[in-house]
Parts: structure tokens; sequence; C-alpha cells
């Protein structure tokens, strides 16, 4: 995702997509770096329905208006660091889904980063993961923050192949929309935790 809030598809999306009987995967197979690509999906029972969610997860649900969309505690990035999960609904128009982001994307620039480091560890004061709902009535539906009980739910883990050597590296989380006044970070190889912050700041998530 651009700073403009343009989007590019990746090897290996995944989307959820709606049908008749349930949901059913679709896996990109055409157009990775562009922004319109096409999708294969397995056999399922049913009609698709139009309606469509990226990133895909099983969890994910849609009853009448509202969409239930699930924010993973933990992502696993494997070699593609850059890869962002930005949230995102899509519907049908005329024949080909177009899809809005659903909440924002928060970027993070390290310098001089370890080789060994496999992880990142992003702490805030509301919720960042678990489900939230949006409502498919607005023109742009949104996933909003809200307060975090328990405060599993105010962290989100990035996973990722081992730097081989010191690097400098860019990362994505994908947020719900909403203020939030406290930061912590952290950066780690294995069980080895290598550099930690944390401060009092606000910062504003919007929607793209």
């Amino acid at each position: 995702v651009t700073d403009e809030g343009a989007f590019s598809w990746s090897t290996g999306d995944q989307v959820w997509l709606q049908t008749t009987n349930g949901s059913v995967v679709g896996t990109l197979s055409s157009g990775a770096g562009s922004s319109r690509a096409s999708f294969s999906t397995g056999t399922f029972i049913g009609e698709l329905t139009g309606k469509a969610v990226y990133p895909y997860n099983s969890d994910h649900s849609i009853s009448g208006d509202e969409l239930s969309f699930v924010l993973p505690a933990s992502y696993d990035l494997g070699s593609n660091l850059t890869n962002t999960n930005a949230a995102m609904y899509g519907v049908d128009v005329d024949g080909t889904i177009r899809f809005n982001h659903l909440g924002g994307v928060m970027r993070f620039v390290f310098k001089n980063v370890p080789a060994g480091t496999d992880k990142f560890r992003l702490t805030l004061d509301k919720k960042i993961s678990g489900v939230f709902t949006a409502d498919l009535s607005e023109s742009f539906p949104i996933i909003e923050t809200s307060a975090a009980s328990p405060d599993s739910d105010k962290t989100v883990t990035l996973k990722f192949d081992a730097l081989q050597s010191v690097s400098d590296i860019c990362l994505y989380v994908p947020l719900p929309v909403g203020i939030y006044e406290t930061i912590g970070l952290e950066l780690w190889a294995g069980d080895k935790s290598l550099w930690s912050y944390s401060n009092t700041v606000t910062n504003k998530i919007d929607r793209k």
C-alpha cells in the first residue's frame, strides 16, 4: 500500500469469498504486482454472493449488513516483509469485485537491525486484534478500535524469516480506525529481546 492508499496484490494473497452456503477461499492466480488480479477457488456448494474480504480468515462472517472481521494477534510474513495485510472489503461491481480499505496501516522503518531478528511486536492502548464489526450499509465501511480486555487484544506480533545479516527493514501493521495514546515496540531474535521502546504519544489511524 502506498502513502496515497493504492494497493497492489502479491503472490500467495488469499481472499474470503461469501457464498450462499457459507464461504470459500480465493487464491491469487494472476495479477501479482498490480491493483487488478484474478483468483481461483476450489469446489464449493452454492453460489458466490459478490461479497469478499481481504486478507482471508476462516472466522470472517457476514450477517445482513454486518461484517465480523478478524484482525489476528500474529502474522507470519515469511520473506515478504512488505506485505501490509491491509483490511479490505469488496463488493461486485459489473462483474468485478472492487475492494476498499476498512482501516489503516502503521508503518515502521528500522535501521541496522541485527542478524537473527525474526519478530516484531506492537502494543497500543486500545484493541488492535480480535473481532471487529463494520456496517456494510455505509458507503465506506470501517472497523474501529475500542477499549480492550484482555491486554492481549492490544498487541500484534509480526513473525518473519530470520535476517541473515544486519539490515534496514520496513514493516506494516494493519489497524482499526481510532486514536491511540501510547505505543510500545519490540524486536526479538527467537526468545531473546533485542530492543524495546515505549512512549506516551498520540497516533491517529484513519481509513486508508
